[in-house]
C-alpha cells in the first residue's frame, strides 16, 4: 500500500492533480488562518474563518477542475508518444543553446531598455518600485518590446524539457546547464526591474515542473528528495516575490509579513464577500474576466461595454474599499473573479479548463511541443488561483506564437526517428529520409 502511493505520488506530483491539492492546502490554511492574527495583520474583518460557503464553493471549483482532468482520461484519445521517438541534431549543445542566447539577448536589451527609461537603479534603490510598476501599466511605447521576457520563459521551458531527451555528453551538459542559468538570471533580473512578480513567478515555477517531471522518471528516485526540490522551489518563489515587495517599500519584517499575507490568503477574504454579496466589482457580469486577453480588442470593448485594462483595475480597489475591506489588496483568487461574473457557472467553466489540462498534460509526458510550452503555463496559472483567472491574458497568445516558432526551428534542425537496436550502434529511421541514419544518441552519424 505504502509502495503503491508512493508511486502515486511520484506520477501526479507535477500532474494538474498534484498542483490542486498544493493550491486547495494553501485555501485550507486561509480558511483555518486564526481571525484575530488576520485581522490585527491586514486589519480588516476575517469573513472566511469557517465559513461554510467559502468552503463549499471552492471546493466544488476545484472538483469540477479535476472533474473534467479525468474525463481526458476517460476519453482514451491517444496522443502521439514522443518519448518513444529517439531525437537527435547534428550538433545537439548548439541546437539548444542558439534560441537561448538569442531570447536572453532581447530580453537584456528591453531590461536595459526599461531601466534608463524609468531610471529603475534609482527607483529601486529608494524602495520606490511601485512608481516603475505604475508607469509600466501607463506605458505602451514599450509594448513591442515587452515579449522579450515571455520569449526567454519560453525558450528555456523548451530548451531544459528537449536537453533531457538528446542525453547530452557531461560536458555539453555543464555548458547548457550554465548557459540555461544565465538565461534564467537574466530573466529573473529583468523582472526586478519592470517590478513584475507574475511574469518571474511563471519563469521559475515551469522550470521547476520540467524538473521535478524528469526526476520523476528515474528508477528509484527518493521521495524526500522531490518534495525537498519543490520545498525549496516554493521557498524561492516567496523569496522572488518577498523581495520584490521590499524593493516596492515594505522594509520591515511585518510589512513583508503583511505582503506576503496579502497576495495568498487575503484573496479568499474578497472571494468570501463576493459570496456573501458585500462586495461587488463595478464592471461583474460583463464576462471581463473569463479571457483578460480580449479586453485588448477594441471591437469587443466597445461592443460588451468592457473598461480598458487600466480602468478595470482601478475599479477594483474602489470595490474592495467600499466593502469595507483592506483596498491595499484587490486579489479574489481566480475563482472569485470568475463567480462575479458568471455566478455558479463557473463550475462549467472549470471543467472545460481541466480538460484543457489534462489534455496539455499528455501532450506535454508525451514531449510534444504544444505540452512543453503551455502546459508549464496551465501549471502556474493552477499554483496561481490564489491570484486573478491569467490562464487566457495576453501571455497565453505571446506563448503560442513561441510555440509557432519553435515548430519551424524544430522542423529545421531536429530529427525524430524510430530506435532500432544494432550490434554496432542504433539505428534512426529519420522522418523526412527514407534511408537509416546509424550513429550515437548525441546525433553524430556515420
Amino acid at each position: 500500500m505504502i509502495a503503491y502511493l508512493r508511486s502515486l505520488t511520484l506520477r501526479n506530483i507535477v500532474s494538474p492533480y498534484g498542483l490542486a491539492a498544493i493550491s486547495y492546502c494553501i485555501f485550507l490554511f486561509a480558511w483555518l488562518f486564526p481571525p484575530g492574527l488576520y485581522t490585527q495583520y491586514i486589519e480588516e474583518p476575517d469573513l472566511m474563518f469557517l465559513d461554510p460557503s467559502t468552503f463549499v464553493f471552492f471546493s466544488c471549483c476545484v472538483g469540477a477542475f479535476l472533474l473534467g482532468v479525468r474525463f481526458v482520461t476517460l476519453w482514451h484519445v491517444k496522443e502521439p508518444d514522443e518519448l518513444s521517438i529517439d531525437k537527435s541534431a547534428e550538433m545537439p549543445l548548439l541546437y539548444l543553446v542558439i534560441p537561448i542566447v538569442v531570447s536572453t539577448v532581447l530580453c537584456a536589451v528591453y531590461m536595459v531598455m526599461t531601466g534608463s527609461r524609468l531610471n529603475s537603479l534609482t527607483l529601486l534603490a529608494a524602495q520606490q518600485g511601485n512608481l516603475i510598476k505604475i508607469a509600466n501599466q501607463t506605458e505602451t511605447q514599450s509594448t513591442k518590446w515587452a515579449i522579450a521576457p515571455v520569449v526567454l520563459t519560453a525558450v528555456l521551458w523548451w530548451s531544459f524539457f528537449r536537453s533531457h531527451e538528446l542525453k547530452l555528453a557531461p560536458v555539453s551538459k555543464f555548458i547548457f546547464n550554465l548557459i540555461c542559468a544565465i538565461g534564467a538570471l537574466v530573466g529573473i533580473i529583468t523582472c526586478v526591474v519592470t517590478v513584475d512578480r507574475t511574469s518571474m513567478m511563471p519563469l521559475i515555477a515551469g522550470l521547476f515542473i520540467i524538473y521535478v517531471y524528469w526526476k520523476a522518471q528515474v528508477k528509484n528516485v527518493s521521495l524526500r528528495k522531490l518534495l525537498f526540490m519543490g520545498t525549496a522551489s516554493m521557498l524561492s518563489l516567496v523569496g522572488g516575490f518577498l523581495a520584490l515587495s521590499f524593493l516596492r517599500g515594505a522594509l520591515v519584517l511585518r510589512l513583508l509579513l503583511i505582503s506576503l499575507l496579502g497576495y495568498s490568503i487575503v484573496s479568499y477574504n474578497r472571494l468570501a464577500a463576493l459570496l456573501a454579496g458585500i462586495m461587488h466589482y463595478a464592471y461583474a457580469g460583463r464576462g471581463v474576466y473569463l479571457a483578460t486577453v480580449l479586453e485588448e480588442k477594441t471591437g469587443l470593448q466597445s461592443f460588451f461595454g468592457w473598461p480598458n485594462t487600466l480602468d478595470l483595475w482601478r475599479s477594483e480597489f474602489s470595490s474592495t474599499f467600499t466593502a469595507g475591506l483592506n483596498s491595499f489588496f484587490i486579489w479574489s483568487g481566480a475563482f472569485g473573479y470568475l463567480y462575479s461574473d458568471i455566478g455558479w457557472w463557473t463550475l462549467l467553466y472549470l471543467f472545460l479548463i481541466g480538460i484543457l489540462a489534462g489534455w496539455l498534460w499528455r501532450r506535454f509526458r508525451s514531449g510534444l511541443l504544444s505540452g512543453l510550452i503551455l502546459y508549464p503555463w496551465m501549471g502556474f496559472s493552477i499554483l496561481f488561483w490564489i491570484g486573478w483567472n491569467l490562464l487566457f491574458d495576453g501571455r497565453a497568445l505571446r506563448f503560442i506564437g513561441c510555440m509557432v516558432l519553435l515548430w519551424i526551428y524544430e522542423s529545421i534542425f531536429l530529427r525524430r526517428g524510430i530506435v532500432i537496436p544494432e550490434n554496432q550502434g542504433v539505428a534512426y529511421v529519420n522522418d523526412r529520409m527514407s534511408r537509416p541514419i546509424v550513429g550515437d544518441r548525441t546525433g553524430g552519424t556515420s
